[in-house]
């Protein structure tokens, strides 16, 4: 068979025959399952199921899917032979858009970073042992009009109403730039 001859397969077939009642048909060396113009090494039209393991080995894949749904509950990134913080930095996931939005994990701070805010829903939380400001800005608390608490090197200033229940201890004294209520009694 010539290498550009179109070579078509039907059920009891094998013979050259009609395209319209192929099922396989190999050309220029690539073949088609479901078309006789393939346009690839290796050319699939329909639902394809895979009894077995699949592995992909390249550069590159590309899954154009709306959806993409995995049974197991655990997705592996950066799986190599051997594991390290190196084949690890830059690791992450991209979503793409007007700009891209990223989580990825960068070795030269040691974490997982977040390209923009991150968002948690009413009635749920942020735990953690530790929150660390990453520059020395210092750390943010703020409500939806912007009004919070503000640490700042050995400084926390607070820009709303301060409500304590129980008692204070100030060693270094406490300043007040305002009005000051004091219900009870007042030591020096």
């Amino acid at each position: 068979m010539a290498k550009n001859q179109v070579y078509l397969i039907k059920s009891g077939q094998n013979s050259f025959i009609e395209e319209t009642e192929a099922i396989i048909g190999i050309s220029g060396g690539r073949i088609g399952v479901g078309t006789t113009a393939p346009e690839s090494d290796f050319h699939i039209t329909g639902n394809t199921q895979i009894d077995g393991d699949l592995t992909v080995r390249g550069n590159f894949s590309t899954i154009n899917e709306t959806s993409v749904q995995v049974d197991d509950k655990n997705i592996e990134l950066g799986v190599v032979d051997v594991p390290t913080d190196i084949t690890a930095d830059g690791g992450g996931i991209t979503l793409r858009g007007a700009t891209n939005k990223t989580i990825s994990w960068l070795g030269s701070n040691a974490a997982w970073n977040f390209n923009q805010d991150v968002r948690v829903d009413s009635g749920k939380l942020f735990k953690g042992e530790k929150v660390e400001a990453i520059n020395s800005l210092g750390l943010e608390l703020l409500n939806e009009s912007g009004s919070g608490v503000f640490l700042k090197s050995s400084n926390i200033g607070i820009n709303l109403d301060l409500d304590v229940s129980g008692s204070g201890n100030f060693s270094q004294g406490l300043y007040v730039n305002g009005e000051a209520v004091v219900t009870g009694s007042a030591g020096k």
